[in-house]
C-alpha cells in the first residue's frame, strides 16, 4: 500500500517544501477570492509519484507556476529560495553548484565526474565542470534532492541531484494552444538583455497523439567594460534553442514519449574583472606592460548541446515498466586572455612579451539506457528496481599560447603547453530499493546499488615547457626546453592508457514515521562515491621535484593520478503543517563524512588530487505562512559548518591545507525570505500581482587553502516584481539585484604558498582572477496564452 495522501490537511502550504511560494489564491470573474489552497507539489524522487510532504527525503520541487510567478530566467534564479544549495556563476550559462557543503571544485576540468548529478527528462547531462543551464522554457518542474542519492541515481550523486522535467504535450486539448513570453531589461552599467520564448501544443489524434514545440532566443549585451579593446559591454551572450516532444498513448497501458532538445550559445569573455579594482567598477583588463600598452584581445566561446531521449512506459495492475534511452552531446570551444599567466610569467621571461591566451575545446558524447520496474502492491511491501548503462566519451584539448616566448624556447614554439586527452567512462549498474510498512504509520526503507564504472584516460599528446630546472629566468641566450609527460610515464613504467575501476555496493537505509496526519519524521543513511582519474601533467610535473632525482618519474606518476572519493551521509528531519494547514514548518539536519576528497590544486596550473577528509554538518529550515487568500510569505535558512579533518601538503606546489580549513564555496549561514501577493481589481477581471525575495549568502572561501585573499564577502540579493494579469495575459515590471550588491563570487590565486603565521593562518597569495555577480537590472515582461 502506498503512503496515503494528506491533501485535506495541506491546503496550500505543501508547496512550502519547495521553498518557493506559488499563487496563494485564484479569483473568479467577479473578482472574489475562490480559494486560498495551494496546489500540492508532486515529485518522483523515488520514481513513483509522491507529494513533497509525504516523502522522507530532503527534496524541493520548483513548479512551472513558481517559475512564472518569480520570473525565473536561469539556474541562479531557480535555486535562490531553496535551502541547502548555492551556486557560483563565473560566466553566463556556467554553474558550479554546492549542496550541503559538497561542491565540484572550480576549474576541475580533470575530474572524472561531478559530485552533483544533473538530469533532463531522466537522461544524465552531468558535466565535470561548468554545468550549463537547461533553461526554464516550457518546464513542468525541477526537483532538487539534497544529500547523497546512491541507490536510485548511482555514482556521482555524492552531494545531490538536480532533475529537469520538460512539459508533456496535452493529449486532451481540443484546439491548438500555447504561450508566448517576451522580456527586456536594462543592466546597470551595462547594456540590454532581450528574450523571447514560446510553446505550442498540437493534438493530432485526441487522447492518442500530440506534439509540443517550444523555442527561445536570448541576447544579453553584458555589463563589463573591457578597457583592452575599449568596449563597454565585453561579456555579451547569445543563446538560441528549441525542443520538440511527441507523446503517444496508443492504449490505456502504453505510453511513448520522444523528445529532441537543442541549444546554441555564443559568448564573449566571462565575468572576470581586473584584480585589484573595485567590483562595482566592473573593469576587465590588465595593469598594462612597462611601455603602457595592453594586449588587444577579446575572448569568445561557444557552448552547444543536442539531447535526444525516448521514454516507453507500460502499466500492469501491479507493475510499471519504464525504458529511458538518452543520447547527449555537448561541444565547448573557448578562447580567452589568461590574465594570471600573462602577469605571472613576466619575471621568468623578462625580455619578451608574455601575453598569454588559453584555448580549450571540449567535446563530449554520452549514451544511456535505463530500465525500471516499479511495483504497486496492495500489501505492505513495494519496491523500485532497475538496470542502468551509460557510455560517456570526452575529448579535451587545451593550449596555453604565448607568442612572445617563441624567441626563448628550444625547440621554438609559442605554446607554453599543449594537451590532448581522450577519456571514456563506461558504467553498468543494477539497483533495488524496497519500502515495508511495519504499521500504518511506520515504514522502513532499504536499498542498494551495485556500480561497475570504468574510467579510461589516454594522453594523446602532451608537451610543456620545463619550469623544473632552476636556471631561469629564460632569455634568447638562455632558452627554455620542453618535457614530454608521456615519455616520463613510460620511464616510470606506467604507459597509458590509464584505467580506473570502481566496483562498489552503494547502500541506503531509511525510516519514516507519521507522528500524526500532519507530521512526518524521517531519517536516512547513505553512501555515495566518485571514481578516480588523471590530473593535468604540467601541475604534476611541478609537484614531482627535481628532474635529476632518480625517483622523479615515479613521483610524477604518483602526483598525476588520483583515487576515488566517497561520502557517508546521515540526515534526519520532520515535515509538518499547522494552524489548519496555513503554516508549514520543515526542518532537517545532516552529518557527512567526505573521505579522500578530490580537490583542485594550483601550481599555478590546475589539477586534481586527493586531499584530507572533510566533515560537513548543518541544519535546514523551511517555513511558509498563508496569511489570507491574497498573501503568502516564506522564510528558509541553512546553517552549516564544514572543515577539513587533517593537515595536507604538497611541498613542490606549496599546497598546505590545515585541519579546520573550510570547504570551498560553503557559507556558514544563508537564508531567503519573501512573499507573493495577488489581489483582484474590482470586477474588472484583472489581478494585481506582486512578489519579492531577499537572499543572503554568508562569507565563504574560493580556495581549499583558505587564503585570506580568496575569502568572499557576504552577498545580498533582492528581486521584486509587480504587474497585472487577466485571462492568459500578463505584464510585469521587475528589478533584479535591487540593492545592486556587486561582489566577487570567485577568486583564483595566481601562486601558492605553504607559509602560515604564528596562529596557523595561511598567509595571503596574490590573485589572478576575480569574477563578479550580475549588477542590478530593470525590466518588463509580457505573457500571452492562446
Amino acid at each position: 500500500m502506498q503512503h496515503r495522501s494528506r491533501s485535506s490537511l495541506l491546503l496550500g502550504p505543501i508547496v512550502l517544501a519547495t521553498a518557493i511560494p506559488a499563487s496563494a489564491q485564484s479569483t473568479d470573474s467577479s473578482g472574489e477570492s475562490a480559494s486560498n489552497a495551494i496546489e500540492e507539489v508532486v515529485v518522483t524522487s523515488r520514481f513513483r509519484e509522491e507529494t513533497v510532504q509525504d516523502i522522507g527525503v530532503a527534496v524541493s520541487g520548483v513548479t512551472a507556476d513558481s517559475i512564472e510567478n518569480l520570473g525565473v530566467k536561469n539556474f541562479d534564479d531557480l535555486i535562490q529560495n531553496v535551502v541547502g544549495i548555492s551556486n557560483v556563476r563565473t560566466q553566463q550559462n556556467s554553474n558550479n553548484v554546492q549542496i550541503r557543503g559538497i561542491a565540484n571544485d572550480l576549474s576541475a576540468f580533470y575530474a572524472s565526474s561531478n559530485v552533483i548529478s544533473f538530469y533532463v527528462d531522466d537522461v544524465s547531462v552531468t558535466a565535470t565542470t561548468g554545468q550549463r543551464d537547461f533553461g526554464v522554457v516550457d518546464l513542468d518542474r525541477v526537483e532538487i534532492i539534497r544529500g547523497a542519492q546512491p541507490t536510485l541515481f548511482g555514482e556521482g550523486a555524492v552531494g545531490g541531484v538536480i532533475r529537469y522535467f520538460t512539459a508533456d504535450p496535452d493529449l486532451a486539448s481540443e484546439n491548438v494552444t500555447g504561450t508566448v513570453h517576451a522580456s527586456m531589461e536594462s543592466i546597470d552599467g551595462g547594456g540590454y538583455a532581450k528574450r523571447i520564448d514560446g510553446a505550442t501544443n498540437f493534438v493530432l489524434n485526441p487522447d492518442k497523439l500530440a506534439v509540443r514545440l517550444s523555442a527561445y532566443g536570448t541576447e544579453d549585451d553584458g555589463f563589463i567594460y573591457n578597457r583592452l579593446a575599449d568596449e563597454e559591454e565585453a561579456n555579451g551572450f547569445e543563446s538560441y534553442g528549441g525542443r520538440a516532444v511527441v507523446l503517444a498513448r496508443p492504449t490505456d497501458n502504453l505510453e511513448v514519449r520522444l523528445s529532441a532538445f537543442v541549444a546554441r550559445d555564443e559568448y564573449e569573455l566571462d565575468s572576470q574583472i581586473q584584480v585589484g579594482t573595485d567590483p562595482e567598477d566592473a573593469i576587465y583588463g590588465l595593469a598594462g606592460f612597462a611601455d603602457g600598452s595592453f594586449p588587444d584581445f577579446i575572448g569568445e566561446g561557444q557552448d552547444d548541446f543536442d539531447l535526444f531521449s525516448g521514454r516507453l512506459t507500460y502499466n500492469w495492475d501491479q507493475f510499471e515498466l519504464t525504458s529511458i534511452t538518452g543520447y547527449y552531446t555537448r561541444d565547448i570551444v573557448a578562447d580567452s586572455l589568461s590574465v594570471g599567466n600573462t602577469l605571472g610569467l613576466a619575471p621568468f621571461f623578462p625580455t619578451v612579451d608574455t601575453t598569454t591566451f588559453t584555448s580549450i575545446t571540449n567535446e563530449s558524447e554520452m549514451f544511456s539506457q535505463e530500465f525500471r520496474l516499479v511495483s504497486n502492491f496492495d500489501g505492505p511491501l513495494n519496491f523500485t528496481s532497475g538496470l542502468y548503462y551509460r557510455d560517456r566519451d570526452v575529448l579535451l584539448d587545451e593550449s596555453l599560447v604565448s607568442p612572445g616566448i617563441a624567441a626563448v624556447t628550444e625547440p621554438t614554439t609559442s605554446n607554453i603547453f599543449t594537451s590532448t586527452s581522450a577519456n571514456e567512462s563506461e558504467q553498468f549498474s543494477v539497483f533495488v530499493e524496497a519500502t515495508y510498512e511495519l504499521t500504518e504509520a511506520l515504514r522502513l526503507i532499504g536499498g542498494v546499488r551495485y556500480v561497475d564504472d570504468t574510467y579510461t584516460s589516454e594522453i594523446v599528446f602532451n608537451e610543456t615547457i620545463n619550469f623544473i630546472p632552476s636556471n631561469g629566468p629564460w632569455t634568447e641566450d638562455n632558452p627554455i626546453g620542453f618535457v614530454y609527460p608521456a615519455e616520463v610515464l613510460d620511464i616510470a613504467g606506467v604507459p597509458g592508457p590509464y584505467e580506473f575501476e570502481l566496483n562498489e555496493y552503494l547502500p541506503h537505509v531509511g525510516v519514516e514515521f507519521d507522528v500524526q496526519d500532519n507530521m512526518l519524521l524521517y531519517a536516512n543513511v547513505a553512501k555515495g562515491i566518485r571514481n578516480g582519474g588523471v590530473g593535468q601533467a604540467i601541475a604534476a610535473l611541478a609537484a614531482a621535484g627535481d628532474e635529476n632525482d632518480p625517483n622523479f618519474a615515479q613521483n610524477f606518476a604518483n602526483e598525476l593520478f588520483y583515487d576515488d572519493d566517497s561520502v557517508v551521509t546521515i540526515d534526519a528531519g520532520f515535515k509538518s503543517t499547522w494552524l489548519e494547514g496555513n503554516l508549514l514548518v520543515n526542518m532537517s539536519a545532516f552529518h557527512t563524512e567526505f573521505k579522500d576528497t578530490q580537490i583542485t590544486i594550483q601550481s599555478p596550473a590546475t589539477s586534481v588530487t586527493n586531499g584530507p577528509d572533510q566533515r560537513l554538518i548543518g541544519v535546514e529550515l523551511e517555513t511558509q505562512y498563508v496569511w489570507n487568500s491574497n498573501l503568502t510569505t516564506f522564510f528558509n535558512a541553512t546553517a552549516m559548518d564544514t572543515e577539513f579533518e587533517g593537515d595536507f601538503s604538497i611541498t613542490g606546489l606549496g599546497v598546505d591545507i590545515e585541519k579546520g580549513d573550510r570547504a570551498v564555496n560553503a557559507p556558514k549561514l544563508s537564508f531567503a525570505t519573501g512573499y507573493t501577493y495577488i489581489m483582484a481589481i474590482g470586477d474588472s477581471g484583472w489581478n494585481l500581482k506582486s512578489s519579492g525575495a531577499y537572499q543572503y549568502i554568508g562569507s565563504r572561501y574560493s580556495s581549499n587553502q583558505n587564503f585570506p585573499s580568496t575569502e568572499l564577502d557576504s552577498i545580498e540579493n533582492l528581486n521584486l516584481r509587480l504587474g497585472f494579469e487577466k485571462d492568459g495575459y500578463s505584464v510585469m515590471a521587475y528589478v533584479s539585484n535591487a540593492l545592486n550588491d556587486i561582489e566577487a563570487v570567485a577568486k583564483g590565486p595566481a601562486a601558492v604558498s605553504a607559509s602560515r603565521d604564528e596562529n596557523g593562518v595561511a598567509l595571503d597569495a596574490p590573485l589572478n582572477s576575480l569574477a563578479i555577480n550580475r549588477p542590478r537590472a530593470f525590466g518588463v515582461s509580457f505573457r500571452v496564452d492562446f
